[in-house]
């Protein structure tokens, strides 16, 4: 290996840095990027990362990292999301 064939500007851990991204960070991406809707359910959420992540696992993910009353999330979770009605979430601005 010659120093010509080393990664430059982190180049390597672009594809790494994609690959271990939380759930969450899935999710926000996804509703930037127009792939779920801006209020988006979790059928919406499993149909594009259901290959990734088990169903039960998107749900309680969506309930952790939803705003509560009184803007509490369970432990240290920031809130992601806010639960606009049963079943219909959305990015906390």
């Amino acid at each position: 290996m010659s120093i010509t064939d080393l990664p430059q500007n982190g180049q390597a851990n672009a594809p790494a840095r994609s690959e271990n991204r939380s759930l969450p960070e899935h999710i926000v991406e996804l509703c930037r990027s127009g792939a779920i809707p801006a209020q988006f359910r979790v059928n919406d959420v499993r149909q594009a990362l259901g290959e990734k992540y088990a169903e039960t696992y998107i749900r309680r993910a969506l309930g952790l990292y939803s705003e509560k009353p009184d803007n509490y999330t369970y432990r240290w979770n920031k809130p992601r999301f806010r639960k606009v009605r049963h079943g219909v979430y959305e990015l906390v601005p």
